[in-house]
């Protein structure tokens, strides 16, 4: 019997949209429900969506996750996708992420133009294990973060996992933070990541740094923070915004959830072109290019001390 009735049933939803605001949601039956049964859902787990395929790597399943599960919260390895054209289902492994397959409130990009189909690029949030995790606190008891200055990168068609080195000024350790990825107009692919937490430090985070590949490079925006947020939901918007939508500062705790939102309606607007803030939505604004001062690395050229094999083809001399 399920530990918490109030869960709801694992299942596969739908939304579609209307056109006009607006849409529905429906319950889709998979063409792989044998693989699908055997799926724990957890919550906390990476994801990611390119081209027609979901990815979820590990979390954590707890009776209020999953209902058919019991016990205390344990952390899951194993990367999960979902093919929304084929509706199967795989679950395999991820142990090339970590030394056990396992972590939280990380961050995965598909990006596409690299290797055969795209890479899932991931950086950020925390490893665990179920002897590290602390049941009730959404953390480990001793957080372990992730680095920002090496992240990890999987090929969906090879199935090979690989390590990366980064430089420049990257993100201090945190997890709980929102990313969106956008495609340069010179065969660049940039990852802009705001916001965050950082349990240890009791604090939440108003900066937004981005990450360009092939260079592997990081870039700060250079503006004064005044909302921090974490768990917020971010979305390119237009041509060159990005908006940012909810989220909380725990770091206001016991007021964290009553404390109303920084920015007009809830809506917080960046121009990812320009690294700057902007008052509203432009439907008319220019077509997204990097941001300069990703353009004048480039134009200097640059060399890297080890490329991964999928990008082994960028390496330029200096």
């Amino acid at each position: 019997m399920p530990s918490d009735p109030t869960t709801p049933d694992l299942a596969l939803w739908k939304f579609t949209a209307d056109g006009a605001g607006s849409g529905s949601w429906s319950k889709q039956l998979s063409s792989d429900s044998a693989a699908f049964s055997n799926l724990t859902r957890p919550y906390g787990a990476t994801t990611a969506t390119g081209g027609d395929v979901g990815y979820a790597l590990s979390g954590v399943v707890t009776s209020h996750s999953d209902p058919n599960f019991e016990g205390d919260a344990i952390p899951l390895p194993g990367l999960v996708s979902f093919n929304m054209s084929s509706g199967g289902w795989k679950n395999e492994s991820s142990i090339g992420y970590s030394s056990n397959g396992m972590g939280l409130w990380g961050h995965m990009q598909h990006v596409p133009g690299f290797g055969t189909d795209g890479l899932l690029v991931m950086f950020g949030g925390q490893s665990t294990s179920p002897d590290l995790y602390q049941p009730g606190t959404f953390s480990n008891a001793n957080p372990e973060f992730i680095p920002f200055d090496n992240i990890t990168i999987y090929d969906p068609v090879s199935k090979i996992w690989h390590s990366q080195g980064t430089t420049g000024e990257h993100p201090s350790p945190r997890d709980s933070f929102c990313a969106v990825g956008v495609q340069g107009v010179n065969g660049t692919y940039e990852i802009f990541v705001h916001g965050g937490w950082n349990v240890e430090l009791n604090q939440a985070y108003d900066e937004l740094y981005v990450l360009s590949i092939p260079g592997f490079v990081w870039f700060k925006a250079d503006y004064i923070p005044t909302s921090p947020r974490m768990v917020a939901s971010c979305e390119v918007i237009g041509k060159r915004q990005m908006l940012i939508v909810g989220g909380l500062d725990l770091s206001q705790s016991p007021y964290a959830f009553s404390a109303g939102d920084p920015w007009r309606n809830g809506l917080g607007v960046f121009d990812i072109s320009a690294m700057a803030w902007a008052d509203e939505y432009d439907a008319d604004a220019a077509a997204y290019e990097s941001p300069g001062v990703v353009r004048e690395w480039y134009s200097r050229g640059y060399v890297f001390l080890r490329f991964c094999p999928p990008f082994e083809q960028y390496l330029r001399p200096e």
